[in-house]
């Protein structure tokens, strides 16, 4: 099966998945009391589309933490994880996914975590 297939299986299974909320909300539970968690000054995560397990509560938690939280931003054919807060306006890319504009790039060597 090739992978735009494999995508668009997975994303009819997410989307029949009943309490969502609940469930993102005990998955954040259980990241957030794990040491890796605990211990991470900086994360990378992805803003959470619809139908995708809600990274909102761990974003909120870790911020309020005074972790470092970064998100993805596809540049060219590379990966980049950029500088995120809260009131940082995000847009869209191509892919669907969201993005922080006009910040800075993070060195992937000083990412603890990736969520």
């Amino acid at each position: 099966m090739n992978k735009e297939l494999l995508r668009k299986k997975y994303i009819e299974i997410r989307k029949k998945i009943k309490e969502k909320d609940k469930k993102s909300i005990t998955i954040s539970q259980m990241i957030i009391q794990e040491e890796f968690y605990i211990n991470a000054k900086v994360i990378a995560i992805y803003k959470s589309l619809k139908d995708e397990v809600d990274t909102s509560y761990l974003i909120s938690d870790a911020l309020s933490k005074g972790k470092v939280v970064l998100l993805p931003k596809v540049v060219g054919n590379d990966l980049q994880f950029l500088k995120y807060d809260l009131e940082d306006e995000l847009i869209k890319n191509n892919f669907r996914v969201y993005e922080p504009i006009n910040k800075d790039k993070y060195s992937n060597d000083k990412i603890d975590l990736y969520e």
